[in-house]
């Protein structure tokens, strides 16, 4: 018999949590172990019946979705649905597994089974590579950037954070480490060189050789050159298996499809 992720929905709207049976049902993976029309009716039905995902609406009468789960001592998994895209950031502060917009396509839920699978079913495996065409959520300074992965020119770490430099936009210092981003971005485009810089190869412009132990790298849309050693200029070197000028130009900046939150 298949291991099923008990789930709820919890929602004021009754059509909202008709749809999101619907789609349920049409999951084998899933099991809907009950639906609530508010926190105070869903706190009793959570604590019998031990679900691991809730499906849960931000605005409810009386307390938001972000309430209820602040009155359970550990709360299950999240999958927000919401008509506004205006409450992302405190989803990031609960960890959510993912924010659905009303009216929930089927396309998009199937996308958030399957995360909620790999979350509860799988062993750890590496971090998935984003495509090159993705664009990618940075959060920095209280808001959240989304950015195609081709207008990022090099990310520079910063102890624990890394400053992300992109074109048309000013560096974001980001709340991950540089290795975090070594994980999940293409390689290549993107190439680690040193301790320091994570660097997307497509926007090279040339080297310079500075002396014995410095050249500077030059790359489309950043103002000032990213510093290697000769340790760093040998790895560049190697990688591109050919002259700089035979560098192919840059592709089209299209803003492909998202990366997941």
């Amino acid at each position: 018999m298949m291991v099923k992720i008990g789930v709820m929905v919890i929602d004021d709207d009754a059509i909202a949590r008709r749809t999101l049976a619907r789609l349920i049902s049409q999951h084998d993976s899933l099991a809907l172990l009950g639906e609530a029309e508010c926190a105070d009716s869903a706190l009793p039905l959570i604590e019998q019946r031990c679900p691991e995902v809730l499906f849960l609406d931000v605005q409810m009468p009386r307390s938001s979705g972000f309430d209820l789960l602040r009155r359970l001592p550990q709360a299950p998994k999240v999958v927000f649905v919401s008509c506004s895209p205006s409450h992302t950031l405190q989803a990031f502060d609960v960890d959510a597994v993912d924010y659905l917009l009303k009216p929930v396509i089927p396309e998009r839920f199937a996308a958030t089974v399957g995360r909620l699978e790999r979350l509860l079913f799988s062993s750890p495996q590496p971090p998935e590579k984003h495509h090159k065409t993705d664009r990618i959520c940075l959060r920095a300074d209280g808001n959240v950037h989304i950015l195609p992965l081709p207008r990022l020119i090099v990310l520079e770490a910063e102890g624990n954070f890394t400053r992300v430099h992109s074109v048309d936009t000013t560096p974001l210092l980001i709340s991950r480490s540089i290795g975090d981003f070594e994980e999940r971005l293409p390689a290549p485009p993107f190439v680690r060189l040193d301790r320091s810089y994570l660097v997307n190869l497509d926007r090279l412009n040339h080297l310079e050789r500075v002396s014995r132990d410095l050249s500077h790298l030059w790359l489309h849309g950043l103002s000032a050159p990213v510093p290697l050693g000769r340790t760093a200029t040998e790895r560049l070197r190697k990688l591109l298996e050919s002259p700089l000028r035979e560098i192919p130009p840059l592709e089209p900046e299209g803003l492909g499809r998202e990366a997941a939150l």
